[in-house]
């Protein structure tokens, strides 16, 4: 995917989280695998991938390296849920 397409893409937490799900049974990894390797947890991994939970952008990079996301994609979708939080709250 291209910079460009990244920049006009619209990602839910949710589409992200499959997406994570999908690169990580490609890999034929477990989640205690990833989790491992990258110091995440289990329980915060299967959040993610079901659309649970956003982490923060140093753990994000971690998890997008180690399954070979794309990072800037991967903050779209994280972006567009917390301003989405942050929208709710103050309407």
């Amino acid at each position: 995917m291209s910079i460009e397409e990244v920049v006009n893409e619209e990602i839910t937490l949710q589409e992200f989280g499959d997406m994570l799900r999908a690169k990580r049974l490609e890999k034929s990894c477990r989640l205690e695998d990833v989790a491992k390797e990258t110091g995440v947890s289990t329980t915060f991994l299967s959040y993610l991938e079901n659309g649970e939970n956003s982490p923060g952008l140093p753990k994000l990079m971690i998890i997008c390296e180690h399954l070979d996301v794309n990072f800037e994609l991967a903050k779209k979708a994280v972006l567009n849920h917390k301003i989405g939080k942050l929208k709710r709250k103050f309407s």
